[in-house]
């Protein structure tokens, strides 16, 4: 596991021990640093083989809401909608700096990104393999 920080995010990645030169990148949005945790239920299952990219430190009020909302109970507070620009933050800053990374440092060519939704971490797993 190796770990960066781009735009106050924690970007950590995880990458099999395998002779392929070539694997998907998969990009997953943690809420504590959970990817290591993922990562290793995703081996537990013996997935296929895949690059895992967790994103931690992200306002999930904000950054994973496509429109604003009121607050969901007393004591919430309000979700401005704001995935739009994580979007974009994802493709013009984080994808970029992820993609020299695993091509220069992990020396793999990437066959294609898939982002994770809100799912949990056996169900995650389980989309990998098929």
């Amino acid at each position: 596991m190796n770990e960066i920080v781009i735009n106050n995010k924690t970007i950590q990645y995880f990458c099999p021990q395998t002779k392929l030169e070539e694997l998907p990148v998969i990009i997953i949005n943690t809420y504590n640093n959970e990817g290591k945790d993922i990562w290793n239920e995703c081996n537990n299952i013996m997935s296929k083989d895949f690059i895992l990219v967790s994103i931690s430190k992200i306002n999930w009020n904000n950054d994973l809401t496509p429109w604003k909302c009121p607050p969901l109970y007393k004591g919430d507070i309000e979700c401005l909608g704001y995935a739009d620009n994580y979007l974009k933050e994802l493709e013009d800053d984080i994808i970029p700096i992820i993609e020299e990374y695993i091509v220069n440092r992990l020396n793999k060519k990437i066959s294609y990104y898939g982002i994770a939704g809100l799912f949990t971490r056996r169900l995650i797993c389980f989309i990998f393999w098929l």
